[in-house]
């Protein structure tokens, strides 16, 4: 949530900014003398209704809309995703994992995975998409320092976010490639 002030008519409003700008707009107001912080217990439940109430749509938001590769999910991709978003608790864990990831803002994420008390001395492969709107690449660093027995790195520079789906082949190779001499 972002804190912006806004003027109007010679006033200036407080007001608390979450979600996408192309989005509908969802408008709380309080009373004097409260601010926003009388709206907090509302505004985690909006999220989860969102999902809840449209979850097809939703999942369809997600993947096609954040994919560095807009066909590699099926219609009926979409529909599976959308229909375990419906089962009961799922879009509050959903929701929940990215609240606990960005409690202290998108800068805190970086510095929460540094949480390794002793280094992975098992073979370990990070396959990262490149145009990860998430996930950007600065976040493979803190991974690297955390790996002390071998350790490769697969960079997909035309892949985001979804790289087993979006680069299906890529992944593929890399992962038998990884497996093969410890099989």
């Amino acid at each position: 949530m972002n804190e912006v002030r806004v003027q109007a008519n010679d006033l200036t409003f407080h007001t608390l900014q979450a979600g996408r700008q192309d989005g509908p707009l969802v408008l709380l107001l309080h009373g004097f003398p409260e601010d926003s912080l009388s709206w907090r217990h509302q505004i985690p439940a909006l999220p989860e209704w969102l999902i809840r109430r449209r979850p097809v749509n939703f999942a369809e938001q997600v993947f096609r809309g954040t994919a560095a590769v807009k066909d590699a999910f099926t219609d009926d991709d979409v529909r599976r995703s959308g229909e375990l978003l419906a089962q009961p608790g799922a879009a509050k864990a959903a929701v929940d994992y990215y609240r606990a990831a960005f409690r202290k803002g998108p800068g805190s994420l970086k510095a929460r995975l540094k949480f390794w008390d002793t280094p992975i001395s098992a073979p370990t492969m990070l396959i990262w998409g490149m145009q990860d709107t998430a996930l950007g690449p600065e976040l493979i660093d803190p991974h690297i320092e955390a790996v002390a027995g071998p350790f490769e790195i697969v960079r997909v520079p035309e892949s985001g976010h979804w790289v087993q789906h979006e680069a299906a082949g890529v992944v593929n190779e890399a992962l038998l490639r990884h497996l093969a001499p410890l099989l």
